[in-house]
């Protein structure tokens, strides 16, 4: 029940998250169901050493980070850019950023892309 309420009073009112790892539009509902973690043989990294930069220019640190891979975003609000030879992650967010955004850039550190 209490859960059912937090739900739609986030769709009531005009909160701005992620979706998918990019832009500011509204809330995905996707972000806000839970989900079942990969088995461990199936991520991308189980132990990982990960790394957190507050950015000014998100969109250009992921940019350059990936070798181009976000190259036609210019609007990310975080992003996470992993190494499962080193088995290192970087997370880059924006400067004001939230559990939600943190949480799912730290899901793409073990499980890598998970989006349909």
């Amino acid at each position: 029940m209490f859960k059912k309420e937090i739900i739609k009073m986030l769709f009531s009112t005009s909160v701005l998250m992620l979706t998918g790892c990019s832009t500011i539009v509204g809330i995905d509902s996707k972000e806000l169901e839970p989900f079942s973690p990969k088995k461990e043989k199936d991520r991308v990294l189980n132990k990982v050493v990960m790394s957190w930069k507050v950015s000014d220019n998100p969109s250009e640190d992921c940019r350059r980070l990936s070798s181009g891979y976000f190259i036609r975003r210019n609007d990310l609000l975080g992003c996470a850019v992993w190494n499962a030879e080193t088995k290192e992650c970087t997370i880059i967010t924006t400067k004001k950023v939230s559990h939600m955004i943190l949480g799912h850039e730290v899901r793409h550190c073990f499980e890598g892309n998970f989006h349909d």
